[in-house]
């Protein structure tokens, strides 16, 4: 009789769950369709968002895209970019961006539905106006040891007016340099404003870029106020070396030894701090790139030994072009192979 009980103990606890469950679904189904949140909020006046829109119920997919209209007009609803990030809340896009400067209101009318069939009692509309600005920059505002190699870049919110970006970018202290022409195919959409320095930026040396109100939007709209960062470069360094420390069999063919630093170099300072045990004689050189760093190249004008263990020493007096020395010596060694037929 045990087996009865437990069956009916069971059939009872499903048919209780069953009728909360249907008396929630009714309880909930009575409750008015209502947007509860949308992104960005009515009034916003500020940088670029998402399009967002948040419901209190699950909605009917199929009834959404004819629901929802935009003024001025972005074109239809972009229904390849548009979607649902879970089934109360709608990613909008149009077929257009908005433009900065201009103030948007969407509507969202009763012919959206949600699963049980309500509609919105009335219409809902939120109003937003999107500005020109800038979202990012590299180096960050405030970062620290920074690479004094690196360029700068600057991201807007919006395609740029190039020549009048151009014209309102400054650097402190001055450095020589050019904007990027990377991207003078999309002249008339990019929104990156890219600044390569001739030489390398100073090692340990806190720099400041503004963008003054004179940069521009592809539309003509400008910036609402000057746009400042600064970020502060590392100490003068070596990055790497060629051979790399402690390798082994380094081939006899190989006709130069290369010292990688951080920053634009004093050559004479660089080349008298430079020594070589055992002694080789050669003559020095350098190369510099934004992407490859400053190169002491020292070419031996003798054979190195086989089967030989070299170390090369830059001593403190090595100095940047700023006049920042090493803080401390720096020494690296490789050993040949064989020598070669």
């Amino acid at each position: 009789m045990k087996w009865l009980f437990w069956a009916l103990s069971l059939a009872i606890f499903v048919l209780i769950s069953a009728l909360i469950i249907l008396s929630c679904a009714e309880e909930f189904a009575e409750e008015p369709l209502e947007i509860i949140w949308t992104m960005p909020p009515n009034g916003y006046d500020g940088m670029p968002e998402p399009i967002k829109i948040q419901f209190n119920h699950i909605i009917e997919a199929a009834t959404i895209s004819n629901a929802i209209t935009i003024s001025p007009s972005l074109g239809e609803l972009d229904r390849r970019s548009s979607s649902w990030i879970d089934g109360n809340t709608y990613l909008v896009a149009f077929a257009e961006p908005p433009e900065p400067g201009k103030k948007y209101t969407v509507t969202v009318s009763p012919l959206v539905k949600d699963r049980y069939g309500n509609s919105l009692s009335l219409p809902y509309t939120f109003s937003f106006t999107y500005r020109f600005g800038i979202e990012y920059t590299w180096p960050e505002s405030g970062e620290k040891d920074t690479s004094p190699i690196r360029g700068i870049g600057i991201t807007f919110s919006y395609p740029i007016d190039v020549e009048a970006c151009r014209t309102a970018f400054s650097i402190s202290p001055s450095v020589e340099g050019r904007f990027s022409p990377s991207y003078v195919y999309y002249i008339g959409r990019t929104t990156r404003l890219d600044f390569e320095p001739f030489k390398s930026l100073m090692p340990s040396t806190e720099y400041t870029v503004t963008i003054n109100k004179n940069a521009k939007a592809r539309n003509g709209e400008p910036l609402t106020e000057p746009y400042i960062f600064s970020f502060t470069t590392e100490r003068f360094r070596v990055r790497d070396t060629f051979p790399e420390d402690g390798k082994k069999d380094v081939s006899l063919s190989v006709n130069y030894i290369s010292i990688t630093f951080n920053a634009s170099l004093d050559m004479e300072s660089c080349q008298s701090a430079f020594s070589i045990s055992p002694p080789v004689k050669g003559k020095f050189n350098s190369y510099y790139s934004i992407y490859y760093g400053v190169k002491l190249y020292f070419y031996p004008s003798e054979p190195l030994a086989p089967f030989t263990k070299y170390t090369v020493t830059i001593n403190t007096s090595a100095k940047a072009n700023n006049g920042e020395s090493l803080a401390e010596p720096y020494t690296f060694s490789f050993t040949t192979g064989e020598k070669e037929d």
